[in-house]
């Protein structure tokens, strides 16, 4: 028994081996220099614009009023790159932007936000009334209402009226927005009412998500579409552009060099095609993943600490500030190995191997989830919630090696400890792969947050001929594990790599569990 024992811990050493190199190696991609085609210029005709800052701060209260200087600070950065900012209501301080945009050379496209409540649609209205009056020279059209027919708060009769009324009292150019299906659902009550039509194209948050290869073609193909629908009209290209964060839709992956590559090739497009644009958005606005999910907070081409995310014309990098997750991974190493030690274990190589890399693997994953932790946590509740259930994972991984470590040295089998442990991961994978299958459009997947429990539980069951009782509830739940992973392949589609990532390691766990294993016992 005892060789037989040596002889597993020397493949766990082994996959531990493989896992540091393949850890180490994503790491290091993420760090590469992504060589991508230059916008034409280094400029931007115009972009979405709204003054939130701060993680947790939202505009969606319309008793929030940003500070005039706040603004300012915020277009005197733009200018560098931007000709023009379109805003989307008179609300939160907004009115002031025209006024501010004149003295740094910009436009803007006004904004007048509709919704299902007539009193804030008429201090909208009566707001942009008097603004146009005061700066008519820089407003290039007012944008009355943002797809409104998309989120069902008012009939097109009534947003026809509404848009007759601004462009009557304003004497300017009229628009609205909507995603560009619903202007062709909507387009008997709404095209004789507009100067131009805005159009809203987001591969990303198509029915049938677009690959960012695929991306900007699409635009083109919509566009093009449009104008056949529309002949002889001005369209305009009101929102378009691609998430840095967020969970990964089929074939559509967000992440800072797609971005950077789908708005630099569409710059190029755009610049030779003539085609008039805004896109989406100028800064990071983490309130939105309260209604979208993470990915909803990252479509900023500045975080929103007015950082910028890529140049125009350089190359990208995914994660300029890669190597501090290798420290991570050394750090955790260390720490799993002086804390074996102070347990009482004795260190011999062999031991001594599986704990340094099992730390040094789980302190990349953990640095991979920190890092997620911190872009889908929509407060400081939910960063708390993730911390912890890092800790538990850290723990989990630790006990794994030291108790593979204080077998080679005593000599008997490593499963101690596991039942709780066991329980606790099956039961979060449970609550989990239930959410992401009944509604998943919004939800992440935690891969990072529990690669490294599930890994170690299951590199556990491989060191050893011991098996641990299983009660109906686990049996229950690793059953619903392996029937989860089906139905979520299925509904997210076989191009989705994340999705298939995570559902491989539910089946991995779940079999691990169910599956009967040769000479094992009960425990």
């Amino acid at each position: 028994m005892i060789a037989g024992l040596a002889t597993r811990q020397r493949w766990v050493a082994a996959a531990l081996g493989l896992a540091a190199v393949l850890a180490t190696g994503w790491w290091a991609w993420q760090g590469r220099e992504v060589r991508l085609v230059a916008a034409p210029g280094g400029r931007v005709q115009c972009v979405s614009y709204a003054p939130s800052s701060g993680r947790d701060e939202t505009l969606v209260n319309v008793g929030v009023v940003v500070s005039p200087e706040r603004i300012e600070r915020d277009l005197t950065l733009l200018a560098e790159r931007f000709d023009c900012v379109r805003t989307y209501s008179q609300s939160n301080g907004l009115d002031e932007v025209p006024r501010i945009a004149r003295g740094l050379g910009l436009k803007v496209l006004m904004g007048v936000w509709i919704s299902r409540d007539p009193a804030v649609n008429e201090r909208e209205i009566e707001s942009a009334t008097r603004i146009s009056e005061r700066d008519r020279d820089v407003i290039r059209g007012i944008v009355v209402g943002n797809e409104v027919m998309l989120r069902g708060e008012a009939t097109p009769e009534v947003l026809a009226g509404y848009i007759r009324r601004v462009r009557t009292a304003t004497g300017l150019p009229v628009t609205y927005a909507d995603v560009w299906e619903f202007w062709r659902r909507y387009r008997a009550a709404l095209v004789e009412e507009v100067d131009f039509i805005t159009i809203h194209i987001l591969p990303y948050w198509e029915d049938r998500p677009v690959p960012v290869e695929s991306a900007v073609a699409h635009v083109r193909d919509i566009y093009a579409l449009m104008q056949k629908e529309f002949p002889g009209r001005t369209l305009l290209i009101g929102e378009t552009g691609w998430p840095s964060a967020g969970r990964q839709r089929q074939g559509a992956i967000p992440s800072r060099v797609n971005q950077a590559r789908f708005i630099r090739e569409f710059l190029a497009f755009t610049s030779e095609a003539q085609v008039p644009y805004s896109v989406i958005e100028a800064f990071d606005q983490p309130w939105k993943r309260r209604q979208e999910g993470a990915v909803g907070g990252y479509w900023g081409l500045y975080t929103n600490e007015r950082e910028v995310k890529f140049s125009l014309v350089d190359a990208v990098v995914e994660e300029p500030r890669w190597p501090w997750a290798l420290g991570m991974g050394l750090l955790v190493s260390v720490g799993f190995l002086l804390s074996t030690v102070l347990s009482g274990v004795k260190l011999r190589l062999l031991a001594a191997t599986i704990v340094g890399l099992g730390g040094y693997v789980t302190g990349c994953v953990l640095a991979s989830e920190a890092k997620t932790a911190w872009a889908a946590s929509r407060n400081r509740t939910e960063f708390v919630i993730a911390i912890v259930w890092s800790v538990l994972a850290l723990a989990t991984a630790w006990l794994f090696v030291r108790n593979l470590a204080a077998s080679a040295d005593r000599n008997r089998e490593p499963l101690r400890g596991w039942r709780v442990l066991r329980f606790i991961w099956l039961f979060s994978a449970t609550v989990v792969a239930l959410l992401l299958a009944m509604d998943s459009r919004y939800r992440d997947f935690p891969i990072a947050l529990f690669l490294a429990p599930v890994g170690s539980m299951v590199l556990a069951l491989l060191a050893t001929r011991e098996r641990l009782g299983l009660g109906l509830e686990e049996r229950i739940m690793a059953a619903w594990l392996l029937v989860a992973a089906g139905i979520i392949a299925v509904q997210e589609g076989f191009l989705n790599g994340s999705a298939l990532v995570w559902c491989a390691l539910l089946a991995v766990f779940s079999l691990s569990v169910l599956l009967p294993r040769r000479g094992a016992g009960t425990a």
